[in-house]
């Protein structure tokens, strides 16, 4: 396989079956652009207008978690992929690699096999943001989960900002104003930028898409609702570690989710500085709480 008899043009079904899509050894570094998309899909029709529309930006996917918690902030990350590092691998390392999906749909071990893979053989970049208990009390939860999305993001093309390999070889691309073209794969079905951020994000060409249940269909968006899910874990169990008060709410089962365990004990033992407290006057009258 190589560029005079694989083209955009004469690349359908017929001519590429599944064992050659995952073949990764048989891609030649230099036709990562050519490719991107066979690493995630398998739909190829479907998948070449999309990628001949979005082949000069550079694809952050964001996913969030904990936005129907109980306990502590909301909290996105945001994932780049690195191409050339995944098709390096070799074909142990390929067959080896864990699951990658949504990471609710992932036990607990099996997440974090997946969190380290993606951290050391998968992305460039991923970075995280946070939404406190009071911003979600003052914003309401939907416009917090915003915030953290913005955070993150921001915080991603920080660091590939700061990357003068890759900043210089995107201005050689002749990108508009010499801005980076950035198309955000945001999960779910809504996406805004704050006020507050409305500056920051004016100094790229934003493509934005929101894809419903998007850790199931896009590779960016699955890896960051992973690294999201196990930084926001990692997060309840330092608070536990660190104050042996908090154990009695068992957040190390419920993670901070409104089971019935999780209320029975907040009636026990009362709110805690960490609880939202917005969340818990819909169900129960504030002054019971306390």
């Amino acid at each position: 396989i190589n560029n005079d008899t694989i083209n955009n043009d004469t690349i359908n079904n017929d001519t590429i079956n599944n064992d050659t899509i995952n073949n990764l050894e048989i891609l030649n570094k230099s036709n990562i652009n050519n490719y991107y998309t066979f690493l995630k899909k398998k739909k190829l029709q479907k998948e070449l207008k999309k990628y001949e529309d979005t082949k000069d930006y550079i694809t952050l996917g964001v996913d969030e978690v904990a936005r129907g918690c109980l306990v502590g902030p909301v909290v996105s990350a945001c994932v780049i992929i690195d191409d050339e590092k995944l098709l390096s691998l070799s074909e142990d390392e390929i067959n080896s690699a864990p699951v990658i999906k949504d990471s609710k749909k992932l036990t607990s071990i099996n997440r974090k096999k997946a969190e380290t893979w993606i951290k050391n053989k998968c992305s460039l970049y991923y970075s995280f943001g946070e939404s406190g208990t009071d911003e979600i009390y003052k914003y309401n939860i939907r416009n917090a989960t915003f915030l953290s999305m913005n955070r993150a993001i921001l915080n991603c093309l920080t660091k590939l900002t700061n990357n003068n390999n890759i900043t210089n070889n995107i201005d050689n691309n002749n990108n508009t104003n010499n801005n980076m073209n950035i198309h955000l794969l945001i999960d779910g079905n809504a996406f805004k930028i704050m006020d507050d951020y409305t500056k920051e994000f004016e100094k790229y060409n934003l493509k934005i898409d929101t894809i419903i249940k998007g850790d199931d269909k896009e590779l960016s968006i699955a890896c960051a609702s992973i690294i999201a899910k196990e930084y926001r874990d990692n997060m309840l169990d330092e608070l536990v570690k660190n104050n042996k008060s908090l154990e009695k709410y068992n957040w190390d089962k419920n993670r901070g989710y409104g089971t019935k365990d999780h209320f029975n004990n907040i009636l026990k033992y009362g709110i805690t500085p960490y609880h939202r407290l917005g969340f818990l006057k819909k169900m129960y009258n504030r002054e019971k709480l306390n």
